[in-house]
């Protein structure tokens, strides 16, 4: 019995080595999730590093919260390769952006105007993170994290959110 032990033995090393390698492929495919670094100064082809009027010429979406002017690299071609994402909202009173997470990216958002919005997450200890801006406050959410916005005030409330990948991920 003893010698049937020993034979088992090399089999079930080997099967640990495997899933240790395994798990640390999963892990580096993990750190790779990020934008890479670019190579040039700026995309080539681009002439214009200016979008006129946001709310005309950029990637438009309507519901029930308001309006949604963000920038992709189709509509302002100067973004692309930058790592960035800029999204301006034009919320109505009592409008809501939907918990949501940017699995990819952190997001900072700044009210510019109306409001006041109601803003929050939740970390991964489970404890809520919510906070009133006014005019001209800044908040962020960290990557990954379940967050909204809620506009408690009785006028529009215009504020934009910038997030640190070309792709965040919703």
């Amino acid at each position: 019995m003893a010698a049937s032990h020993r034979k088992d033995q090399p089999k079930s090393a080997s099967l640990f080595h495997l899933v240790s390698v395994f798990i640390l492929l999963i892990d580096l495919s993990v750190l790779q999730a990020a934008d890479p670094d670019p190579v040039l100064d700026y995309a080539a082809g681009v002439t214009s590093f200016v979008l006129r009027d946001i709310f005309t010429n950029g990637q438009i979406t309507m519901d029930t919260g308001g309006i949604r002017a963000g920038l992709t690299p189709e509509v302002f071609p100067a973004i692309m390769n930058e790592g960035i994402t800029f999204v301006r909202f034009r919320m109505v009173p009592c409008g809501c952006n939907l918990p949501h997470t940017h699995p990819r990216a952190s997001e900072i958002l700044t009210l510019l105007s109306g409001g006041p919005l109601q803003v929050g997450f939740v970390d991964t200890n489970g404890t809520s993170h919510i906070n009133i801006l006014y005019s001209g406050d800044v908040t962020l959410f960290p990557r990954g994290m379940l967050h909204f916005e809620l506009n408690i005030g009785s006028q529009d409330a215009e504020y934009i959110s910038a997030l640190n990948s070309e792709n965040p991920g919703t």
